[in-house]
């Protein structure tokens, strides 16, 4: 068995795992039992024996203990490490993954077939990475790709991968270089590893990945490309995100897709960055726009580390989600909230979701009556309630599915009751009730460190995992 990077104990001792099925060659020239400086053969570490022979122009140095290559920038083979073979068969759908460090501001060609077509995995000059396959369309990103599932920032060790990649064109019939390519337009760049895989892989495959090389080289932080999104539009306005809220609301992400309640959000409220203005982006649709759910706070509401709190019936106190379920023909409502300030306070007559339009009243209320009484009424013909238990640092979940409202408490459902789903026409508001002819009422006191929203009801199950996910990203917040 191979110990890569020097390790004294096997991979999966040293926390050095990557995904085996469909691992077609593995070079890394960082590991001894793959590369020594100056030699001209990269041994596959895969087992499959798809050696790379490495030109004689290409360089070893070291970063910090980890070792590299890197070419001088020339267009001959000299200046590649080459597999001669065919590929279109073995790799008809491929994957690659390469342990780059980029040379800032250069144009530069990582991988390409040896006919040097317009097939490339590279970076451009201002710094974005992109890819070409046989002669289509250049697809170009900054950092970042569809198809590469995870995001990297800033300039450092990067995991770049370009999975999907169907490698049937005749292109490729001589194999594929690292580098080698036309004068200006090479490899500039520092390589630790590449990785080829028969197959496309999954998100949590390329995180794997990636873990297991941050472990040693200390990759550039990576992010899911809807928390990157999230996390750009929040910077972008002005505001700044700390490390621990980034990789908190990355895991949310992450959570939420793995177990299949992301597509449905209509909006999710993370409330990181402590500023009104950071507080307004839909972690779903972060545009700019009343249309992607933007919050629109009134003017006392208190922004923090922790999210936000309300004040009691005062009419400035309230957060516009500009989701309307009529206009939207909603056929149902699911809204989870946690509560993690202003608990103490003996309520008014308070209301925390919500709009009412006589005779429909479409609210949910969690500490109602004193703290003795939570309720999630869609229809004013009913209110659903549930009396006692302990309401401080709780997910609190109203949902309907078009027949039944229901009411959860951390995941557990406290009651549900038949009930229609009525939509009223009037947008939802956060710690108040929107209410036709008389605007916005029964401001709450309380506050909240986060908000998701569905557009149907979500099942026993979904509420469980939704509570575990908002769980999970409260705590590493420090607001529970």
């Amino acid at each position: 068995m191979f110990i890569p990077f020097g390790f004294y104990k096997a991979p999966e001792e040293s926390g050095f795992v990557i995904p085996t099925s469909g691992l077609f060659a593995w070079w890394d020239f960082n590991n001894p039992s793959s590369y020594t400086a100056g030699g001209l053969t990269v041994t596959d570490l895969s087992g499959n024996g798809n050696n790379g022979v490495v030109g004689s122009s290409i360089t070893t140095a070291l970063d910090g203990s980890v070792r590299y290559i890197q070419a001088s920038g020339g267009g001959s083979s000299a200046d590649a490490v080459k597999y001669s073979s065919d590929v279109r068969t073995d790799l008809a759908t491929a994957t690659f993954c390469i342990v780059v460090k980029p040379t800032a501001n250069t144009n530069q060609v990582w991988l390409h077939p040896p006919t040097r077509a317009n097939s490339y995995m590279a970076q451009n000059a201002t710094g974005n990475f992109y890819y070409q396959n046989v002669g289509s369309s250049k697809v170009a990103y900054s950092n970042t790709s569809v198809d590469e599932s995870v995001m990297v920032t800033a300039d450092g060790w990067k995991l770049r991968t370009w999975t999907g990649l169907d490698l049937s064109s005749s292109d490729w019939f001589k194999g594929f270089e690292l580098g080698g390519y036309p004068s200006g337009f090479g490899m500039e760049a520092q390589i630790v590893a590449l990785l080829m895989y028969d197959r496309t892989l999954s998100t949590s495959e390329i995180l794997q990945i990636y873990t297991s090389y941050d472990s040693v080289i200390d990759l550039d932080t990576t992010y899911d490309t809807d928390a990157q999104a999230f996390f750009t539009a929040v910077e972008g306005g002005g505001d700044t995100l700390t490390s621990t809220e980034k990789d908190a609301v990355n895991q949310l992400v992450i959570d939420l897709k793995a177990d299949s309640i992301w597509n449905d959000i209509l909006y999710a409220y993370p409330l990181v960055g402590g500023t009104a203005t950071a507080h307004k982006w839909n972690l779903k649709d972060p545009q700019d726009t009343d249309a992607a759910y933007r919050v629109g706070w009134g003017s006392v509401m208190a922004h923090n580390s922790l999210g936000i709190l309300g004040t009691s019936n005062d009419p400035d106190s309230y957060g516009d989600t500009h989701y309307n379920p009529d206009a939207a023909s909603a056929t149902g409502h699911t809204i989870a909230m946690y509560f993690n300030q202003g608990l103490s306070a003996t309520p008014a007559n308070e209301y925390d979701y919500g709009a009412f339009v006589s005779p429909d009243d479409n609210m949910i209320s969690f500490g109602f009556n004193n703290k003795t009484t939570m309720f999630a009424c869609f229809d004013s013909t009913a209110y659903k309630t549930s009396t006692g238990g302990t309401y401080t640092n709780s997910v609190f979940a109203g949902s309907n599915d078009g027949t039944n409202t229901s009411l959860y408490q951390n995941g557990t459902n406290l009651t549900t009751q038949s009930q229609p789903f009525d939509p009223v026409n009037l947008n939802y508001y956060l710690l108040a009730s929107n209410r036709t002819g008389g605007g916005i009422t029964s401001e709450s006191g309380r506050g909240i460190g986060m908000a998701i929203a569905y557009g149907i009801g979500l099942n026993g199950t979904q509420h469980s995992d939704l509570s575990d996910a908002i769980t999970t990203c409260v705590t590493t917040l420090s607001r529970n």
